[in-house]
Order: C-alpha cells, then sequence, then structure tokens
C-alpha cells in the first residue's frame, strides 16, 4: 500500500513537471512568428532525428566515468535517469538536474560518492570546453593562433591527474562544497575529452542542420557549429535563469549575426528550444511510464 501512494506521488510530481515545461514554453513562445516561415522539410527531418541521436552521446560519456571508477551501471538504467534528471534544468536552482542523478543512481546501487564525482568531472569538462569554444568563435579575430594554441593546451594540462585534482579542489573549497576524491587514469580523462567533444560537435552540427532548414539561410563557416555549445555553457552558468532559457537565445542570436544577416536569426534559437525541449519531453516520458530494464523487477 505505501509503495503504491509512493508511485502515485511519483507519477503526480512527474506529470507535474511536465505541465510546468509545457506552460513556460507557451508563455515564453509565440506561434505568430512562425506564420510566414518557409521550412525545408528535407533538412528539418534530418535535424530532428539529430536531436534525438544527441540526446544520447553525453550519457555514454557520463556512464564511462562511472565504468572508469568501478560502477556498473546498465544502458537502461543510465537512459532512464539521465533522461527523467534532465528535465529537473527546467526548475529554478540549477541543483534538481543533479540532485536527480544522484537520488536515481543510489537507488540502482551507484556508490553517492562516485556519482558525485562523475558529476564534477562531467561539468568541468563540459565547461571548459564550452568556454574554448566561445574563445574561438569570439576571439579569432583578435587573438594569434598561438594564443589560442596555447589556450588549447590548457585541456593536455587538464589530462594530468594530478594536476585537476589539486586545482579542482582548491576551487571546491573555496566553494565549501564536497572534494573531488576519485582520481581517473589520464587515459580516462582522455577518452571522456572525446567523449565531450564529440558530443559538442554534433550538437553544433544538428543546431546547423536546423538552421538549414530554414529557406534561404546561407551560412558556410565551420565556427557556426561551435556557437550552440558555446551559448550552451553560458546558459548553465545563468544561476537566474532555468534550464538557461532566454539566455542561451540571445547568445545564440548574436553569435549568429556574426555570420552575416538573415531574417529569421531571431526566430530560430527560439524555435530550436522548442523542439529540443519536446525531444527531451518524449524521452523522459518514455524511460519515465514504458522503458525500464528488463533484468531488473520494476
Amino acid at each position: 500500500m505505501e509503495k503504491s501512494l509512493v508511485k502515485i506521488v511519483k507519477n503526480i510530481l512527474f506529470i507535474g513537471l511536465i505541465i510546468y515545461i509545457g506552460i513556460d514554453l507557451y508563455l515564453n513562445f509565440d506561434i505568430k512568428d512562425l506564420s510566414k516561415v518557409e521550412i525545408d522539410y528535407t533538412f528539418f527531418f534530418l535535424s530532428f532525428t539529430s536531436m534525438f541521436i544527441s540526446q544520447f552521446i553525453p550519457i555514454f560519456g557520463w556512464r564511462y566515468l562511472l565504468n572508469s571508477m568501478g560502477e556498473n551501471l546498465s544502458v537502461i538504467d543510465s537512459f532512464r535517469i539521465w533522461f527523467i534528471s534532465n528535465l529537473g534544468r527546467y526548475i529554478p536552482g540549477k541543483i534538481w538536474q543533479v540532485l536527480g542523478i544522484i537520488k536515481m543512481s543510489e537507488a540502482v546501487g551507484i556508490k553517492r560518492s562516485n556519482v558525485v564525482n562523475s558529476m564534477i568531472y562531467a561539468q568541468i569538462f563540459s565547461l571548459s570546453t564550452g568556454v574554448f569554444f566561445g574563445l574561438v568563435i569570439f576571439t579569432h579575430k583578435i587573438l594569434p593562433w598561438y594564443i589560442l594554441a596555447f589556450l588549447g593546451s590548457f585541456f593536455i594540462i587538464m589530462l594530468i591527474p594530478s594536476f585537476l585534482i589539486r586545482s579542482v579542489n582548491i576551487f571546491l573549497s573555496l566553494l565549501k562544497k564536497e572534494p573531488l576524491k576519485y582520481k581517473l587514469k589520464f587515459e580516462n580523462l582522455f577518452i571522456y575529452l572525446i567523449y565531450i567533444l564529440a558530443n559538442w560537435l554534433f550538437i553544433g552540427f544538428t543546431f546547423y542542420l536546423f538552421s538549414l532548414s530554414f529557406k534561404g539561410f546561407k551560412v558556410f563557416d565551420f565556427r557556426y557549429i561551435l556557437i550552440l555549445p558555446s551559448a550552451w555553457t553560458v546558459g548553465l552558468l545563468a544561476v537566474f535563469a532555468p534550464g538557461g532559457v532566454g539566455v542561451r537565445e540571445k547568445i545564440l542570436t548574436e553569435s549568429m549575426e556574426m555570420f552575416g544577416s538573415y531574417k529569421y536569426f531571431l526566430i530560430i534559437p527560439w524555435v530550436y528550444r522548442v523542439i529540443i525541449t519536446i525531444v527531451e519531453l518524449l524521452l523522459a516520458l518514455v524511460f519515465y511510464f514504458g522503458i525500464r530494464d528488463f533484468n531488473k523487477k520494476s
């Protein structure tokens, strides 16, 4: 009886969160903006499919981190934990996604300390690479190539386990947060960096495909692929904006304008936000009510 009641409460909270996100999208987006937009449905279909694929890449990276720490998290469990907890990004506070991942991981037998450490590693690599992409976009005409190369070499230094642990723990101690305890090997850090770079570049490519679905869009510059990762990073750092909504779109619009003038530059980021949120909601619904690890009891 008690378990059934808990399950009912969980379902109510989950559905309530879905409704909250839906209302937030409705209030922040005016469908009238799309009335005169011409869409290339081939590119739209390709980008929509890519959006689903892009949601899985960071999960494999996170699962690799846990496996490197001696944990054994099933693929289905990792999907379920990630997609459901991912909705926590849209709740004010910036901590709900991480708390959800920690609690759900503990529920399937993963040590809390290892989950926390994996989240710290994930944030360090995601934020640092996102910031670097931003520097490449905004300073390539200001900073000479050797300065950017020097900044890029920071990633090499970051892959030295002892240096990374000490640097991060100094920062965490200033914030009075739990220190990073698990020291990964160089090869583990390097492979995870590859995961992160692949994730960012694929997300950026997806955004480029989505932009091409708006007829008349003509930008042929590799740096365009980097604007979404850098804008996403700014959104993560914007504590006052749930899910980075608004902040990310503003950065995207300003970044896109560096590549010329196009009538849909103001609309594209917001439409992308709506579509990617729908993708996240669908995946969360599927893994919450449907797909589970069939090797375990529900």
